[in-house]
């Protein structure tokens, strides 16, 4: 009976000591799955930080590109704007000449009228007067 109890523990012993193998070996197996597994994933990390680095200075490069674009835009409005204000402020100038030179128009003209009245009145009375002259 001690020889099969023995025996018995021999063989528990040895089934134990397979499935701690087969353990182990499944630790190892998933160890090294794991180191594999850090090897990617620095990898990949790598990879991004390069494509993220890159991608930030397309990026910076195309916002540095657009402000340029901006200021220009602002110079050239701001420009446009100064000429515009040129011009309205030229156009309420010569607004203000023609105004005035075509009231003064206005005014010799009526003067000229009142003076051909005069003239037309005169000439009449000359006339006139002439007409009366030849007849004494």
């Amino acid at each position: 009976m001690c020889e099969e109890y023995f025996l018995q523990e021999k063989e528990q012993l040895s089934n134990l000591n397979d499935r701690l193998a087969a353990y182990i070996g499944n630790v190892r197996l998933l160890e090294d799955e794991n180191a594999r597994l850090h090897v990617q994933i620095k990898d990949v990390e790598i990879i991004e930080k390069r494509e993220k680095e890159n991608l930030v200075g397309r990026y910076e490069d195309k916002i540095a590109e657009l402000r340029r674009l901006v200021d220009a835009l602002s110079r050239d409005k701001a420009k446009i704007e100064l000429e515009g204000s040129g011009a309205i402020t030229k156009y309420n100038d010569l607004k203000q000449k023609y105004d005035k030179i075509d009231r003064d128009f206005k005014r010799v003209e009526k003067e000229r009228d009142a003076l051909q009245q005069k003239v037309d009145s005169l000439a009449n009375q000359l006339e006139d007067a002439v007409g009366k002259k030849s007849l004494e």
